[in-house]
């Protein structure tokens, strides 16, 4: 009975002489987002997705609190672009300007595509 006793003696010391503050900061969660959100438009800057991207991004940025960074990665008919975001880490903060060019027509005409576009994305919106 006395080794229960101290074990249950020891373990409520150690909780009160835990510091709090390093227990809240662990638990605490992020809010998102939390830095700046990437929108890749997968075709050259001035083009019709790179508008429209640019004009999504100037009315979503308020209500997020965080910016939206505009970055154009053409080449290959869009596939590039989206390659390497179907590769960046999915945590929300790299987005794409997808069009049909780019879900549809490339995986049909490529004959090994380096994405898929019904696995490795995530609709955000129309």
């Amino acid at each position: 009975m006395k080794r229960r006793t101290f074990i249950g003696c020891s373990a409520a010391a150690v909780v009160l002489l835990t510091d709090k503050s390093k227990i809240n900061q662990a638990s605490a969660q992020t809010r998102y987002p939390d830095r700046p959100i990437r929108l890749v438009v997968p075709f050259a800057p001035g083009g019709e997705t790179d508008l429209v991207g640019r004009l999504w991004a100037q009315h979503v940025a308020p209500f997020l609190g965080q910016g939206v960074v505009i970055d154009n990665k053409s080449g290959a008919g869009g596939a590039i672009g989206s390659t390497e975001v179907a590769r960046a880490k999915p945590d929300g903060y790299t987005l794409l300007a997808g069009t049909s060019g780019t879900h549809v027509v490339n995986p049909l005409v490529t004959r090994m595509p380096a994405y898929d576009p019904l696995s490795d994305f995530m609709p955000v919106s129309l």
